[in-house]
């Protein structure tokens, strides 16, 4: 059985569905993924390594000690395989698994008998009666019963835009009505259906369970449409079973990781309500606090926090100022990690009685840090996307880069209430940032500079050692 090797490359949100162009061959770093192993079958083992392994097993056989003194240590053999060498990863269960919604029989009737009258209901907005809500029902399953088959593991996207896609069946329901409220309504209950049917999906095939999370994030209650001034409306009820998938320690990371990002295009696109968005930042929150995930996946936990304008939870605590805050300041966490949760604060919504006078000097204490992992990994490629983030701390990137709340530019800086307590560690932070972006090597005395800064100000917590390295 061959194993895919096809990664998601996450480095930003998609504001527009969650095309494959966002998707890239990167084996190695979904292999350092905790939870996601991925198996590779032997076509895709070096030749050189199948010769060796094939010349040295007689060497190993022969190698073997003596069962009457088996403490005696085996012999190496003469020529074996590199050092560096790993054997393949056994595949996750979720990719085992194989579970479709419909039998070949449903599957065929339906194609051959009911397929041209679920489009036309699906045009006109036809769910009047239980016939004819059984029919869209059925013709949903069906779309999503192709997910399922494994002969169509490699025309997934292509399957998945039959829903969602440019010509799919989203973009025609409702086509026909002609008031946009009847259109709205009708949407809402199509795609709760959608949503109901999708569920499901999260208990099948690895891959299958990928495009579910996709899909949920790209459902779009309203088209966008200019000639009626319409804006793109994601769907915010697709964000339950997205943070249900969160919260369940069964689920792969990397099915996590695709659901963070859809649940950061409703937050952006959609109109979830204060208890949707509470839920969705409580279960971020949650997985942000776990220490042993990916730090790839805990930074865009910790993106996701930076479209949360829901600042309390139910017992009026700060939870998500908290959670992002001693991310900060915890030296044992990943430097990226630390500064995209420095980019989060600089758009959440901060409450008057927290303390950002001491939290913007822990933001400019992490541009020492990052000295450090220069002067520790100066070719590393991620400095200069950590020194963007923390520039992007304190402003804006540009003018579509707002704070949760949409209602003015992103940044510690443009926030009135907290741009006084902003300028001094922004001033002390900047020189730094300036030489690791423009790719030249910091000068001592720049750090000298903001260490007796940082010396008279008292960061919550020292850096300790090589903690905040990039390659952990």
């Amino acid at each position: 059985m061959a194993y895919p090797q096809r990664w998601f490359r996450l480095d930003r949100p998609a504001v527009g569905p969650l095309k494959d162009d966002s998707v890239a061959d990167d084996r190695d770093r979904a292999c350092r993924l905790r939870s996601i192993r991925i198996g590779v079958p032997w076509r895709h083992v070096p030749a050189w390594a199948l010769l060796c392994a094939a010349l040295t097993l007689p060497a190993v056989a022969s190698a073997q000690p003596d069962p009457k003194t088996k403490d005696a240590p085996a012999a190496e053999p003469a020529g074996g395989l590199p050092p560096d060498y790993q054997p393949p990863l056994e595949p996750l269960p979720e990719m085992l698994l194989e579970q479709r919604l419909l039998t070949t029989e449903e599957q065929t009737k339906f194609r051959k008998e009911l397929s041209k009258t679920y489009a036309k209901r699906i045009r006109a907005g036809d769910l009047r009666d239980d016939p004819a809500r059984a029919e869209v029902r059925n013709g949903i399953r069906y779309r999503l019963n192709e997910l399922t088959i494994p002969d169509n593991r490699k025309q997934l996207s292509d399957l998945r835009t039959k829903i969602t896609g440019t010509g799919g069946d989203l973009q025609q329901a409702g086509r026909l009505m002609e008031k946009a409220d009847q259109v709205r309504d009708f949407r809402r209950k199509l795609l709760q259906m959608i949503v109901d049917e999708t569920i499901p999906l999260f208990e099948n095939n690895y891959h299958v369970r990928v495009q579910a999370a996709l899909l949920l994030g790209e459902l779009n209650l309203m088209e966008e449409n200019a000639q009626q001034n319409i804006k793109r409306e994601a769907f915010a009820p697709a964000a339950k079973p997205l943070c249900r998938v969160l919260e369940d320690p069964k689920q792969p990371e990397g099915v996590k990781i695709v659901s963070v990002l859809s649940l950061m295009r409703i937050l952006m696109l959609g109109n979830p309500n204060v208890e949707q968005k509470r839920e969705i930042a409580t279960a971020l929150v949650s997985e942000l606090k776990r220490p042993d995930t990916d730090p790839w996946y805990q930074r865009r936990l910790a993106e996701a926090l930076g479209y949360v304008d829901v600042s309390l939870d139910l017992d009026r605590n700060p939870f998500v100022f908290d959670v992002l805050n001693s991310i900060i300041k915890d030296p044992n966490r990943d430097i990226r990690t630390r500064v995209q949760a420095a980019w989060a604060l600089g758009r959440h919504p901060l409450e008057k009685s927290l303390d950002v006078n001491q939290l913007t000097v822990d933001i400019a204490a992490l541009a020492n840090e990052i000295a450090q992992v220069q002067k520790q990994e100066p070719k590393s490629p991620d400095l200069k996307r950590c020194a963007l983030l923390l520039y992007l701390a304190f402003q804006a990137k540009d003018e579509t880069d707002r704070d949760a709340k949409r209602e003015r530019a992103g940044g510690l800086l443009n926030d009135p209430a907290n741009a006084g307590a902003a300028r001094t560690a922004y001033q002390k932070a900047l020189p730094i940032v300036r030489e690791i972006f423009a790719g030249k090597t910091v000068p001592p005395e720049r750090v000298q500079e903001l260490s007796k800064w940082l010396e008279v100000q008292k960061p919550s917590k020292p850096p300790a050692g090589n903690a905040a390295a990039l390659n952990k």
